[in-house]
């Protein structure tokens, strides 16, 4: 349900990883496993983001220190340059729906940004993967250069704070269920993006909302 009044929007906040582009952690998993010592479906089984996951997504720990944690973690015997391989791998196909809303979104006179958790090898690869949807933010927020990351309160009030608008003048779209709520606590139209069509769908449905 729309709860943001329609003549209040100021602010488009998107994720992106599943949002504005396709992420295939599967195939990072796989390159993972073939090149190193991991068996089958261990990589994929064991891996997960931990607190040493989360420091390095906010630039406090270097991607050197973070891939030595991983292979500590796994027990896992992989070269530096074959981790980043498998790392770099996961970017997939634009979301042709959610850039279209982007785009249409900005023709409206709305500024529109992004807020990724990531790190400096992610970064540098969709940068240059996905130039057109990049330029087209106002602005570009990543965790490992803020040092916050979502679902803390404190990154989404980082954003507001940048671009002088309240938090009910804003809409934020991410694929985490718990960044959607974290927002919504802080009264920005949280939208949990479930399908492709999400952000498509939600924006056309407040252009036929009611102006009040």
């Amino acid at each position: 349900m729309i709860t943001i009044r329609k003549n209040n929007l100021e602010l488009a906040i998107f994720d992106l990883g599943n949002v504005c582009f396709e992420t295939l952690f599967e195939e990072c998993f796989r390159i993972w496993e073939e090149r190193s010592n991991l068996e089958t479906g261990t990589a994929f089984a064991e891996y997960m983001g931990d607190d040493v996951f989360h420091r390095w997504e906010r630039g406090e720990i270097s991607t050197d220190e973070y891939w030595r944690h991983f292979c500590d973690v796994l027990n896992a015997q992989i070269e530096f340059d074959d981790w980043i391989h498998g790392w770099t791998s996961i970017f997939g196909q634009l979301i042709q729906a959610t850039f279209d809303c982007i785009l249409d979104m900005k023709r409206s006179g709305l500024e529109v940004v992004a807020l990724s958790n990531t790190n400096e090898v992610h970064v540098a690869h969709w940068q240059s993967h996905y130039p057109d949807l990049v330029k087209s933010f106002d602005a570009v927020y990543v965790s490992n250069k803020v040092g916050m990351r979502k679902p803390e309160s404190r990154i989404f009030e980082y954003v507001l704070k940048q671009h002088g608008v309240s938090a009910g003048r804003a809409v934020f779209l991410d694929d985490k269920l718990e960044n959607a709520q974290a927002a919504k606590a802080l009264d920005i139209e949280g939208v949990h993006f479930t399908s492709e069509k999400t952000a498509i769908n939600w924006w056309q449905s407040f252009l036929a909302s009611p102006r009040v």
